[in-house]
């Protein structure tokens, strides 16, 4: 009985420890100068964040994408996933993305569903070939749930033990 109190504190500390580590302080890298993440309370397109990497600007920049895709009769599908890239640098954990220019280093899967969805003339993504395929965006913000479910997995199991 006291091996499986051990083994369930170790688990539940290893689960706390790898969720602290993702939760770091990040520092948004879209600008020339980097710059902390502050509310953008005024930003009606990227609103996925509390804390902010984009301004009213570049929300609204985000905004004329998607009412263009929608003016050119794109699919659902596709003014989903560009307004998700539009977006996505205003997520300070996409920083290691980011790049000075605003941009941000999408992946070659993102950028095949961005072609699927949308065909070849009314994005950038032509040709996914040159896309990288690691250390790069996705799309997929799994970090904050994928503690969430760990924590409750040691919770199920650390019940099932005793």
């Amino acid at each position: 009985m006291l091996n499986k109190s051990i083994l369930v504190i170790l688990l539940i500390s290893l689960i706390l420890c790898v969720s602290t580590t993702s939760v770091t302080a990040q520092t948004c890298k879209n600008a020339i100068v980097a710059f902390d993440p502050s509310p953008c309370s005024s930003c009606t397109t990227c609103t996925g964040v509390t804390k902010s990497c984009c301004s009213v600007i570049q929300d609204t920049a985000a905004s004329i994408v998607v009412s263009a895709l929608t003016l050119l009769k794109a699919s659902e599908s596709c003014v989903m996933y560009m307004k998700m890239y539009s977006c996505a640098v205003c997520d300070v954990n996409n920083a290691k993305y980011a790049s000075s220019s605003g941009s941000i280093t999408v992946c070659r899967s993102y950028c095949q569903k961005v072609k699927d969805a949308c065909g070849t003339s009314s994005t950038n993504f032509k040709d996914c070939s040159s896309y990288p395929e690691t250390n790069c965006w996705n799309s997929a913000p799994l970090s904050g749930k994928v503690n969430w479910v760990l924590f409750a997995l040691a919770a199920i199991v650390a019940t099932f033990m005793f």
